[in-house]
């Protein structure tokens, strides 16, 4: 007994030391209690203030149509998911890929953009309060691009469609002067932010040549907001082309992970979609990527990657899987993480007694 005590503490111990350069795996684990409405493309976000995930809208698919939903719920692993508002009492309109993030200077959630229909508006979420803050041209129609909070100027920003970025000032939002990116109305991208090294980074996403012809990128931009600059990194090994894929930074691992998102191959002259199941780390200080190994993988698509930092915990939510097809994924899944120097120690036990994470 004595030995199996060690042993966990040497494996956490290994877990958290930032310090610790080894490499590490990964593996999903289904969390209980998370068994809600199927939504894709939701706004989902953590909330730090009151320490809960909070989802809103979102829809899904039934024979190529499009089911849009107005719930806004939260979500906590004892309770699972409940309503903050009942949808019929919710003042917002049904809403598919909204821009969403934590308003750190306002405590608040603050919800933008969207489509079916184009939405030019702005919402706050402050504790159980639901606000129209504004509408904009600006947001109008802005759906699946980066809604961020910017620690340099400690407001809320967002990325539009040529890669400008606007700030939100009361109840305006302003642009501000940055250079543009060398790219075309990109959208569904991967994004997030670390707010100690104030750097947006970009992936992949999809967009529409002026020929009408459909693009998927596979490259890498970095937004700094202290030089208010623009940078595409290259580099020999990234990720694969995608639209949808998701991201978000870890503060404990001072990394970007992204998971997911979706994929056309060309299988014997017919194009199909696939859904992949990877999972990568972005170092922006060393400007590499990194791909985990995953023991237990799933293809993910059109579902969020949020980081609850007061438990220090990644989950996947929502989106579609590769085991229902286009169908919703009404599970939520937590990313744990395994030094692989503790690779022979981990399969020594089951997978309760493995979670490093808690």
């Amino acid at each position: 007994m004595l030995k199996i005590h060690f042993l966990n503490l040497v494996i956490f111990a290994g877990l958290i030391s930032l310090s610790n350069a080894q490499s590490f795996d990964a593996r999903w684990v289904e969390v209980p209690n998370s068994t809600f409405t199927p939504k894709q493309v939701p706004a989902v976000v953590y909330d730090a203030q009151a320490d809960r995930i909070v989802m809103f809208s979102g829809g899904y698919f039934i024979n190529e149509a499009v089911f849009l939903s107005n719930e806004l719920l939260s979500f906590s692993s004892i309770n699972g998911w409940s309503a903050i508002i009942p949808y019929y009492s919710l003042p917002a309109n049904c809403l598919w890929d909204v821009n969403c993030c934590y308003d750190e200077a306002n405590s608040r959630i603050i919800f933008a953009g969207g489509t079916f229909p184009n939405s030019d508006d702005t919402w706050a979420l402050t504790a159980n309060q639901f606000s129209h803050l504004c509408d904009s041209e600006i947001v109008k129609g802005n759906s699946g691009r980066g809604l961020f909070f910017n620690s340099q100027i400690n407001r809320v920003c967002l990325v539009g469609w040529d890669g400008q970025i606007y700030k939100l000032e009361g109840t305006l939002w302003q642009s501000m002067s940055v250079n543009l990116p060398n790219w075309y109305d990109r959208h569904v991208f991967g994004y997030s932010y670390n707010p100690v090294s104030k750097k947006l980074v970009i992936f992949g996403g999809s967009a529409v040549d002026p020929e009408g012809k459909d693009i998927m990128y596979s490259d890498t931009f970095v937004w700094n907001a202290q030089t208010m600059i623009w940078k595409e990194i290259v580099k020999p090994i990234h990720p694969g082309e995608r639209s949808h894929p998701a991201m978000t930074f870890s503060s404990t691992r001072q990394k970007h992970i992204m998971f997911g998102g979706g994929t056309f191959s060309d299988n014997g002259g017919v194009r199909t979609w696939q859904m992949n199941s990877d999972v990568w780390e972005y170092d922006d200080t060393s400007e590499q990527w990194t791909e985990l190994r995953i023991e237990n993988p799933h293809g993910q698509d059109m579902h969020r990657l949020i980081y609850d930092k007061n438990h220090d915990k990644v989950y996947a939510i929502g989106g579609s899987d590769d085991a229902h097809g286009w169908a919703p994924s009404t599970r939520i899944f937590d990313l744990q993480f395994i030094p692989q120097s503790a690779a022979k120690a981990w399969e020594m036990y089951n997978e309760k007694k493995g979670s490093l994470v808690q």
